[in-house]
């Protein structure tokens, strides 16, 4: 327990990447286990990571790996805020969310970094964040959903456009607007898009509720 602590002000204070890193990645074990020090240090250790991919010096690999176990480690902050309580108080505030946001859109032009983001991503949705830049970000969710190259892409984002469309609140236009642009995807001009979108729409059928 006592650990926690101790790696979080590494990852604040140390200007060594190889020990960024090595920090980043203890903590990747340590936040998944049932710990007091977790809950208590959740706040700091969010606006650390925060401040670490904003401001990050590193390049190369050792950059993108950096970049890779600081959404591992705000996946999994986040996950367990919710965890604990549906209603409790995020690890980031709202300007630091914005900020995250606008990172993930980002980060989703680097295939690189797909795996974490979206899970990043996912664990954002599932606690129903609310914002305009988070409803842009699902813009371009749906649109990597169709266009994207890589099949396991284009899949998550079907997963996490069709929990957004279901779970999220929003008006009546804005939902015939997103309900209009996946029957349109469906006539996208490469067949692996156009698949997906017929993935997605037949998935969409199965769970809104019929008067939709």
């Amino acid at each position: 327990d006592p650990y926690v602590p101790m790696l979080t002000r590494c990852v604040r204070d140390c200007n060594d990447n190889k020990v960024v890193l090595l920090s980043l990645k203890c903590l990747g074990f340590l936040l998944k286990m049932d710990l007091p020090s977790v809950e208590v240090n959740a706040e700091k250790l969010g606006t650390y990571v925060l401040k670490l991919l904003t401001e990050s010096g590193s390049v190369g690999d050792t950059k993108n790996e950096i970049n890779q176990n600081c959404f591992r480690s705000l996946t999994l902050l986040l996950s367990i805020s919710r965890k604990n309580d549906e209603d409790s108080r995020s690890p980031l505030n709202e300007k630091q969310m914005q900020a995250l946001v606008n990172l993930l859109l980002a980060a989703l032009s680097d295939s690189e970094q797909n795996t974490a983001t979206f899970n990043l991503i996912k664990s954002i949705v599932s606690r129903r964040h609310v914002s305009p830049e988070f409803y842009d970000l699902m813009e371009v969710i749906l649109k990597l959903s169709v266009q994207s190259q890589n099949a396991s892409v284009r899949q998550q984002c079907c997963q996490i456009f069709m929990q957004f469309l279901i779970e999220y609140p929003m008006g009546k236009q804005r939902l015939e607007d997103h309900l209009k642009q996946c029957i349109l995807n469906m006539k996208y001009e490469y067949e692996e898009g156009r698949l997906s979108a017929i993935g997605l729409v037949g998935a969409l059928i199965n769970k809104l509720p019929s008067p939709m």
